[in-house]
């Protein structure tokens, strides 16, 4: 019966939390207003929910407590925020065991960074040379323009194409040649962090 009864009271709470009506002659609320003063009665007015209230029985006393709202909002961040350091510390606990599964010693992540790294500096080179034989290109498609533009004539549409399409074609290379410049830089200073890590964990295991 007892428990029939606390179910009740906490029916009752949470409808109260809506309407703020009281819908029980057995229980009553002990709820406090903007200025701190403590009421009694069988109903809170909704403005004062937010303050927090008890749930009393008919003999007065306490059977549940909701605390005020700032709290219980307080509560909730900090369990979520202990959530996202247990989230993180799990995270960088796998990182750690991959970097001491894969390498024995910093130099190690220096040579496979320096590997990558190469790979960066070969597609560049790729994308500078095709750069430079467009270019060359357009300069010799402009003179030829130029001197049929000399001779009176009209330059073909061909002419005019092409150029547009090498022109595009160089913007396409800067581009990827910038975009790949940025992704070294990234890959780098991921790379130095695993270095730094490393040896913070392997001067730990000694």
């Amino acid at each position: 019966m007892a428990r029939i009864k606390l179910l009740l009271a906490l029916i009752i709470a949470t409808l109260s939390l809506v309407t703020g009506v009281s819908w029980s002659s057995e229980y009553s609320y002990r709820y406090f207003d903007n200025e701190g003063f403590v009421h009694l009665g069988n109903s809170i007015p909704p403005e004062y929910l937010a303050n927090g209230y008890e749930i009393l029985n008919e003999r007065g006393r306490v059977v549940d407590v909701i605390l005020p709202k700032k709290v219980r909002d307080q509560q909730t961040a900090d369990l979520l925020a202990k959530a996202e350091a247990q989230r993180k510390l799990e995270v960088q606990y796998a990182k750690d065991e991959a970097l001491l599964r894969y390498y024995s010693k910093p130099e190690d992540v220096i040579r496979v960074r320096d590997r990558k790294l190469a790979e960066f500096d070969n597609f560049v080179a790729i994308q500078q040379g095709s750069i430079e034989a467009n270019k060359q290109k357009v300069v010799k498609l402009q003179r030829q323009a130029a001197d049929i533009e000399r001779s009176g004539r009209k330059v073909s549409d061909e002419i005019l194409e092409t150029l547009a399409t090498l022109d595009e074609k160089i913007k396409e290379s800067e581009a990827l040649i910038e975009a790949k410049l940025i992704e070294k830089e990234q890959l780098n200073n991921a790379f130095q962090a695993d270095i730094d890590r490393l040896e913070f964990l392997l001067s730990n295991l000694k």
